[in-house]
């Protein structure tokens, strides 16, 4: 199921897919606009079905109640809702409009591409680990953002192929965000989610 949304600050494509089998999907995404800043995350709870879909639920209602927090309070709040079931790996985009700067946050492998408005590629390591309510040490970084800048937040079922900051640019409808989805995104066996964003 793709979904496309054109919002005041960001543009969205969002890509889903459960892994072959199963009715629910395990990975879970938001999108929180406000007029100073823009949230973007993406989860996947760890093996797949309903107890997955069901942390990475949990982790997403966590980041719609506390967006106006920074990103390493809201990954440290996400981690002690999760005491008692099971893990999740997770993104944490920040953009604000403010300062125009991007800030992240992550643990596990849900993978983050940012393209500048220039072309320049930024693609943060991510950390490794996974959230389950023990104790963690959540790491941020920040970097300037500016208008027309494009980025990508995928589960690890998402194998991107070709991908170009001109690729991104041009999804600017729904019939444009399924021709990419078709072009440039192959699965493995696994939940899949693709967010896909450009700022304004």
């Amino acid at each position: 199921m793709i979904e496309f949304e054109k919002k005041q600050h960001v543009s969205i494509s969002a890509y889903q897919r459960p892994k072959n089998g199963n009715v629910l999907c395990g990975d879970s995404y938001v999108v929180v606009e406000k007029e100073n800043y823009v949230v973007c995350a993406v989860s996947d709870g760890l093996g797949s079905g309903e107890q997955a879909y069901a942390s990475s639920v949990t982790v997403m209602n966590v980041i719609r109640q506390n967006h106006h927090e920074d990103v390493k309070k809201i990954v440290e709040l996400c981690n002690k809702s999760l005491v008692s079931k099971r893990g999740v790996v997770l993104t944490v985009v920040k953009f604000d409009r403010k300062d125009r700067k991007v800030h992240y946050s992550n643990i596990g492998n849900v993978g983050f591409l940012f393209y500048s408005s220039k072309g320049q590629m930024i693609r943060p390591m991510p950390y490794r680990g996974f959230l389950s309510g023990r104790k963690i040490n959540v790491k941020t970084e920040s970097f300037p953002y500016d208008p027309g800048s494009v980025f990508v937040i995928f589960s690890d079922g998402v194998k991107l192929s070709g991908l170009k900051r001109e690729n991104l640019t041009d999804m600017r409808s729904q019939e444009e965000a399924d021709r990419f989805i078709e072009k440039h995104v192959s699965a493995v066996d696994d939940d899949l989610t693709l967010l896909v964003g450009q700022l304004h």
